[in-house]
């Protein structure tokens, strides 16, 4: 059991709040993040972790089709902390191999794909205790297994070529 998420591990994707967020949680489970990071902000994200008595893993920089949609796959949940992204490609993976999300309710991009209570939840914008509560709830609910199929069909809008239905439906109308 863990918890993953990746990403660039970049400051703006506030992977500090994420930490902080699994210190409150009730299901103490480890923390996988994939992506490449730099060298003092990854410092700075194992401070974290020790301070806030979390258990990190970097697993540095995985390819879709070298292990990253095992990694979504077998997590016990996909966590998106970045504020307000525009739409957040992450989450649809995760979604697409059927791995519930937490997200921000913040009206950022990933609320149009995280349907709160079938594929996930949205928590308090930027309110790290409900982000925990809201990850305890996808294990205590057991919300992966429960609604695995509802969770895959959820991110099937999002696929490529469905947009690209979508895209040239629209330029038709014009």
């Amino acid at each position: 059991k863990f918890i993953f998420s990746s990403s660039r591990i970049i400051p703006d994707k506030k992977y500090e709040w994420l930490i902080e967020s699994c210190s409150y949680m009730k299901n103490k489970i480890p923390l996988w993040l994939a992506g490449g990071v730099e060298g003092s902000y990854k410092k700075k994200l194992e401070d974290y972790a020790k301070k806030f008595d979390v258990e990190l893993k970097f697993l540095g920089y995985i390819r879709l089709g070298n292990g990253l949609e095992e990694h979504y796959s077998s997590a016990s949940l996909f966590a998106f902390p970045t504020p307000m992204e525009d739409f957040g490609l992450v989450p649809a993976e995760s979604l697409i191999c059927g791995t519930p999300c937490v997200i921000w309710g913040d009206d950022g991009g990933p609320t149009e794909q995280v349907i709160h209570g079938v594929n996930g939840f949205h928590a308090k914008p930027y309110d790290k205790k409900d982000f925990a509560t809201k990850m305890d709830s996808i294990i205590e609910e057991n919300l992966k297994e429960k609604n695995k199929n509802q969770i895959v069909e959820s991110a099937r809008k999002f696929t490529g070529e469905v947009q690209k239905k979508i895209y040239i439906g629209a330029i038709k109308t014009l």
